[in-house]
């Protein structure tokens, strides 16, 4: 049986030499909401994490997952993919975004890995990696 190549280590993100096809991309990334039966694909290059309003929708919405009473702003953080991977940005939401029980600055993009635990205020979502195709 053939194996998928393995993914990238957390300290191999950052060696420049690691091939650019090994990056995790959109639709590599899928969120794994606690509670939830089904995880969420991030299928987008920049994707708003938060909860529906009367004026704006976040490309994804957690309102179904009890965003409002868990403490989820409406623009809470974004996921985006770039050319040196994964990354999490909190958007100055009011009640903060945890990487690994890490507070992140605001604004401050920090790189995502297989495994890693996020709070969006105290709704908590794992990160998977997974290969396509």
């Amino acid at each position: 049986m053939v194996r998928p190549p393995a993914l990238l280590a957390p300290s191999e993100e950052s060696n420049p030499t690691i091939p650019h096809r090994l990056l995790p991309k959109p639709g590599m990334v899928r969120l794994h909401i606690h509670g939830a039966n089904q995880p969420i694909i991030v299928v987008h290059r920049e994707n708003v994490l938060g909860r529906a309003s009367a004026d704006q929708t976040p490309t994804i919405d957690l309102t179904e997952f009890r965003a409002y009473a868990l403490g989820v702003s409406r623009r809470h953080a974004m996921i985006l993919f770039t050319d040196e991977g994964c990354l999490l940005k909190d958007l100055g939401s009011a009640n903060g975004t945890w990487l690994n029980r890490t507070r992140l600055p605001a604004y401050t993009p920090q790189p995502l890995h297989k495994g890693d635990q996020i709070a969006l205020g105290q709704l908590m979502m794992l990160v998977e990696f997974v290969t396509i195709g």
